[in-house]
């Protein structure tokens, strides 16, 4: 973040020369624009961060300056023309190294957390020298705000240790997954290497980084990645009983391999997310450890991993007291305010319960452009498939980076058009509002708490019942309503309004439009919640396509798109489920849940595409993710039949070649190449009996998949597909 008062950012190192750069801690998320070739200057930090950076990037030893934790250090701002700053550090409990930063100087004083975990020596922050000066006002507080909403109640991380540790000795021995990042959770690890009395598995990134912490004893490299150990390896180990840490995504798979070669296994998945786990694993019961009088929950999904809520940063009631121990003073918060979701959390309710109960002055937040990680999956997608899929969007093929979005303070709850709130100022009576006249802006109105919005303002979209109905479209010479308007009934708010009005302006001219940052972010915000409220997915399906075109896409836009298109996608007529493949497909938008919705919406829809669709469907949905696993290959096949793409059958047969795919051949399988006439040569018979083999499963699959399909229309209908023979005898 780049800091308003000062040319100062922290953990954010995108900026140009001139600016002075601190890293607060090691964690990928804090290191955006970050790399090997820095040269923009000298970066300051702790000497453990310093130590990780270092053995990450080498190069960039000479522009690390470690700072000790406690004392006062000045530094010179070279772009303040000469001006000096002092700089406190202290410790922030969240990952080895990390650091809160206190900065003082002609800006007044600023607090920035980081990611943090409060801790009692927090309590004394107030009497460090920067902050205990006689005439020292804290100016501002850069807060953390991972997990600001009161649902949040992390139990002490030495408490949810002990309840973990009292669940792996139920079962124990056994392999213990344990989920961990690139760095953090040592002292989960550590505990339950001594209390147990075994060792720790890492990966060899993670065991280099432990080396660099300095953590030696009972941590080993591990011999080999859990998803392919040989069975014998894993019964040894679970024999003698190990803690095996794994990332997120490779956990399931982990306890999958464990579990069938029959060694027993366990999963610990510890997060501060832990809460919204019953709603992203359905089935999922909720169960509790009583660990020195205080009850810790535990939610263990229908796939048997254990959710702890242990997390490396503030719950919802120590950002509360963190704050009391701090003179009062303006918050801004550090991380974007999340969206209410099955998979998230209402951010607006927080902000408000802690202006409230904390006693501050204003909260101010911003809205962030897209982020790094949506960037990264982008980039992966846009190289596999480079060949497969080539693009013709400019704004696919060359990404633009988004700047931060800042706008102007409102009074009333946090509108979804408006990027921050200095909300309310809490008096004893209530809540008083902020002057009116800060809101005076393209027609937004002041709204105080109970107060509702007249039902025809801009921001009051309703669906199509509170606004006046469109005109109708003037017939042509053939007395019908022309072909691009007759498909596409769009409601008349002022989003759709203005959308409507760029799109016919570039049909009619091919020109793309060039709006100003300001009104493209009220377009955006405006469509969000219009496309919310929409009743008529054709809308919603034209709003995605004519964004896709205008080159004019908002990833919080398409996300609300993605969501209205998941709840209707049986309402989406053929041609719109088109648009909305292509329209994604183009952006590179990549959310599992989402591509299913859109394999089964084409798959029904197949037989009313044209070849030259389906060839640009294929096309989209490689884009969207389609060929990076092996579950959607049905549908590829079906498109197969219907063009020859040798592209994309290339890429299945790719895929399909992975070594799990192509078992040694069945008794069935080898009976039948048996009574083939094969080749003399040993080499060449050896190679047309292993292509017989794999051409045997394709087809064995395309049947079972044709057969599936006609099962899911006909459920009577009871069919399992074409035996081996049958299908040797349809092989030409």
């Amino acid at each position: 973040m780049l800091l308003e008062e000062a040319p100062v950012a922290v953990d954010s190192f995108s900026h140009e020369p001139g600016v002075t750069f601190f890293c607060s801690h090691a964690h990928d998320d804090h290191l955006k624009g970050l790399s090997g070739s820095w040269r923009r200057g000298p970066i300051y930090t702790s000497h453990v961060t310093a130590r990780l950076l270092r053995r990450r990037w080498p190069p960039l030893e000479p522009f690390l300056k470690p700072l000790e934790i406690g004392p006062v250090h000045r530094i010179l701002l070279g772009s303040a023309g000469g001006l000096e700053i002092e700089v406190c550090l202290v410790d922030a409990n969240h990952v080895p190294g990390s650091v809160m930063f206190i900065f003082s100087g002609y800006f007044g004083t600023l607090l920035y957390t980081g990611d943090f975990r409060f801790h009692d020596d927090h309590v004394h922050l107030s009497v460090l020298p920067l902050l205990a000066r006689p005439n020292a006002e804290l100016s501002r507080i850069f807060l953390d705000n991972t997990f600001c909403h009161p649902q949040f109640t992390h139990a002490p991380r030495a408490e949810v240790c002990k309840a973990i540790t009292k669940r792996i000795i139920s079962k124990w021995p056994c392999i213990a997954f344990v989920v961990v990042y690139k760095m953090g959770k040592e002292s989960l690890l550590a505990h339950l290497a001594r209390r147990l009395k075994t060792v720790v598995l890492l990966p060899k990134e993670r065991m280099l980084v432990a080396k660099d912490l300095g953590l030696h004893g009972s941590i080993q490299e591990q011999p080999c990645n859990p998803q392919s150990a040989p069975a014998e390896e894993l019964r040894r180990r679970s024999l003698q009983g190990c803690i095996w840490a794994v990332s997120r995504r490779n956990l399931r798979k982990s306890l999958w391999q464990a579990t069938e070669s029959g060694a027993a296994a366990h999963a610990i998945h510890p997060s501060g997310w832990a809460e919204l786990s019953r709603n992203q694993h359905v089935p999922c019961y909720e169960d509790s450890h009583t660990v020195s009088g205080q009850s810790v929950p535990v939610f263990v999904s229908d796939d048997g991993v254990s959710h702890y809520p242990y997390s490396d940063h503030c719950s919802y009631l120590e950002l509360v007291q963190f704050l009391s121990c701090l003179p009062s003073a303006p918050v801004t918060f550090i991380g974007p305010l999340p969206k209410p979701g099955p998979f998230g959390y209402d951010g607006e309710v927080g902000l408000h319960r802690l202006l409230h109960e904390a006693g501050v002055p204003s909260i101010k937040y911003y809205q962030q452009g897209r982020s790094g990680k949506v960037d990264r999956k982008r980039a992966a997608a846009r190289r596999q498939m480079a060949q497969i899929a080539p693009t013709t969007s400019e704004l696919a093929a060359n990404p633009v980076e988004e700047p931060l979005a800042r706008a102007i303070a409102c009074s009333g709850i946090a509108l979804a058009a408006v990027s921050w709130a200095a909300v309310f100022v809490p008096l004893q009576d209530g809540w008083k509002p902020l002057p009116k006249g800060l809101v005076q802006r393209r027609g937004i109105q002041h709204r105080s708490p109970g107060e509702s919005f007249p039902t025809r303002t801009r921001l009051a979209f309703d669906g199509l019942d509170d606004l006046e109905e469109e005109e109708e479209e003037p017939l042509n010479e053939t007395g019908t309503v022309p072909k691009d308007r007759a498909l596409i009934p769009r409601p008349v708010g002022s989003g759709f309004q203005s959308l409507e009005d760029l799109y016919d302006k570039h049909r009619g001219t091919k020109e793309i439009p060039e709006l100003e940052e300001e009104e493209l972010e009220e377009l955006h915000v405006l469509l969000k919640d219009e496309i919310q409220r929409c009743p008529s997915i054709s809308s919603v399906a034209w709003a995605a396509k004519a964004l896709e075109e205008l080159e004019l896409e908002d990833d919080d836009v398409f996300e609300v798109i993605a969501e209205k298109v998941t709840d209707q996608v049986d309402e989406l007529s053929p041609q719109e489920t088109l648009d909305v493949v292509l329209s994604f497909g183009a952006i590179y938008y990549n959310d599992d849940e989402f591509l299913e919705t859109l394999v089964g919406a084409v798959r029904r829809q197949m037989k009313f595409f044209t070849n030259a669709e389906v060839v640009r469907l294929a096309n989209a949905m490689s884009r969207l993710g389609g060929l990076d696993d092996t579950k959607h290959v049905g549908m590829f096949f079906e498109m197969r039949k219907r063009v020859n793409m040798p592209l994309i059958d290339k890429a299945i047969r790719e895929r399909l070649r992975a070594e799990a795919t192509y078992p040694m051949p069945t008794e069935d399988m080898k009976q039948l190449i048996s009574k083939v006439r094969l080749p003399q040569n040993s080499r060449v018979k050896k190679q047309f009996k292993s292509k017989m083999a794999k051409q045997l499963t394709l087809m064995k699959y395309t049947a079972e998949a044709e057969a599936a399909k006609q099962e899911e229309i006909d459920p009577e209908l009871v069919n399992e597909g074409p035996s081996m023979q049958d299908i040797l005898d349809a092989t030409p």
